[in-house]
């Protein structure tokens, strides 16, 4: 029973550390969860990326702009906008990008 529990709560731990503290400084810092923003997780060209979403102001999806930051809390590309801009890199996003996980909204942060 003992191995269990202290499975399970390295794996928590082990997934609170692979979001780098500066996405969390990020989110702190923007009030991203507490605002109706969401910040996901993708893999993306062999690194895990974030992309901070927007909440939707009435029915303007079009002109949502999503920030998108790799590990290191640099701002690598938008998405969306008017231009439904998809390129990060020179790279397709969508369609090469895979999910892995909602940093928020989430009862955590």
């Amino acid at each position: 029973m003992i191995i269990i529990l202290q499975i399970f709560f390295t794996s928590c731990e082990k997934d609170q550390k692979e979001t780098p503290d500066c996405i969390f400084d990020l989110i702190e810092t923007h009030s991203y969860c507490t605002k109706g923003w969401s910040v996901d997780q993708y893999s993306f060209q062999n690194q895990n990326v974030y992309v901070i979403t927007p909440p939707l102001l009435g029915n303007d999806i079009a002109s949502s702009v999503y920030s998108v930051y790799n590990e290191n809390c640099e701002m690598i590309g938008t998405l969306g906008g008017i231009a439904g801009i998809n390129i990060i890199n020179n790279e397709l996003f969508y369609g090469h990008a895979i999910f892995q996980k909602a940093i928020c909204p989430t009862d955590s942060i």
